[in-house]
């Protein structure tokens, strides 16, 4: 669906809700409660990345509130579900918001949370996704879109820099084109890694539903000499099923990519995976260096009921923080005043390390983040990295 039907759509449909979004004088509503809307994706294949996140945001709220709320108030959370289909975002927010959601938080991705989020700002409500697409934000949902996650730019740098520090000064991209946060990951892994002293000798695409990616396993068996790494940008399951091909060609040269290789889940599919490394926010297999993270995953897992499958659940819970703050920082639940405030915050502390924002920049960029790798059937950290020339984004381009 094209971003402009959407933004059609989602002012139609704002139009007809009763919307919730506007300042309450803090005289008449000082003992209601701060609503925060989720329109996420609670069953279909978001789910995976969603449910984590909404689970960390709930704990934030709770221990916000056992603090004393904000503004004296309470947080209080209300939810749709978008079934994982882009059509029924602006149904779901347009729920939440008649729910009375001052804040909506969206899916873990631009494709799929920038429909609901078209609809917050067409209702002057604050809207937070962990989508890496620096497009959610004012470039492209609005300006009152914000990102709780490390930039796709920043994550392909922290990609690059990592693999230049092994050694691996060769390599070949294949990217995963369904959705921007993969096709960015390889563009912008390219520039970086080029910046830095590596060399791209091969590039090829596929769909994450494709069937067979021989086409592409014979261009990189081809290559001679064979790189010495390769960017493999995908999501489950396309992802682990291009990456079984892989191996079962007998390529088995190390494997870089960005936070969808991450969790255990989809470690079924390639018996045996080992050099496969993801670049995340946090390590959430129990050994990141901060015993804090390490803490925060256990009680998303404990409230799961089951492991946790992207790190990125840890987005859920800087998104209350930030908005958490925004919100005593204005004095005020009004959308306008809270982004302004949003975008005042400089190196503010979280869960998932300091938050920065700017009146054109929503989304974080240039933070340390984490590698993980995959091997001996588990994730693992692996290291800290800060990543070195970070490509600006290109607008427009994706």
């Amino acid at each position: 669906m094209c971003l402009a039907c959407l933004v059609g759509l989602s002012l139609v449909l704002a139009g007809c809700g009763s919307g919730g979004t506007t300042s309450a004088s803090p005289s008449a509503a000082s003992q209601d409660p701060i609503i925060i809307g989720a329109a996420m994706g609670f069953t279909g294949f978001m789910v995976t990345w969603d449910d984590p996140v909404y689970q960390a945001a709930l704990l934030a709220i709770d221990d916000i509130n056992a603090k004393g709320g904000v503004l004296g108030r309470q947080l209080q959370m209300v939810r749709a579900d978008t079934k994982s289909d882009q059509a029924q975002g602006p149904l779901a927010a347009s729920e939440v918001l008649d729910k009375g959601a001052q804040m909506v938080i969206v899916s873990t991705d631009f494709d799929m949370g920038s429909p609901a989020a078209l609809v917050a700002q067409s209702k002057g409500a604050v809207s937070f996704s962990g989508a890496v697409s620096p497009m959610f934000g004012v470039q492209g949902v609005g300006d009152l879109a914000f990102s709780s996650s490390d930039s796709s730019t920043t994550e392909a740098a922290v990609g690059a820099t990592f693999a230049i520090s092994k050694g691996w000064k060769t390599a070949y991209i294949l990217v995963d084109e369904t959705v921007a946060a993969e096709r960015d990951f390889g563009k912008y892994f390219e520039v970086s890694y080029t910046e830095l002293g590596g060399k791209v000798v091969g590039q090829d695409t596929f769909k994450n539903d494709d069937q067979s990616i021989a086409a592409q396993i014979t261009h990189l068996q081809s290559l001679s000499p064979q790189p010495s790494m390769m960017v493999l940008a995908s999501y489950a399951p396309g992802g682990p099923a291009a990456l079984r091909q892989i191996r079962a060609a007998g390529i088995d040269i190390p494997v870089v990519g960005a936070d969808d290789w991450d969790g255990v889940f989809w470690l079924e599919a390639v018996p045996g995976v080992k050099d496969v490394y993801g670049c995340v926010p946090r390590s959430l297999y129990g050994d990141d260096p901060d015993p804090e993270v390490n803490s925060f995953y256990q009680r998303v897992e404990d409230a799961l009921g089951k492991p946790v499958d992207s790190s990125l659940a840890i987005g859920g819970y800087t998104a209350v923080q930030a908005y958490a703050a925004a919100v005593e920082k204005a004095g005020s639940t009004d959308g306008k005043a809270v982004a302004a405030a949003l975008e005042q915050l400089v190196d503010y502390p979280t869960i998932s390390g300091p938050v920065t924002y700017t009146a054109t920049d929503h989304i974080i960029y240039g933070r340390e983040m984490t590698v993980v790798g995959f091997f001996e059937g588990n994730g693992h950290f692996v290291e800290r990295v800060l990543p070195e020339n970070v490509p600006p984004y290109t607008f427009g381009s994706n």
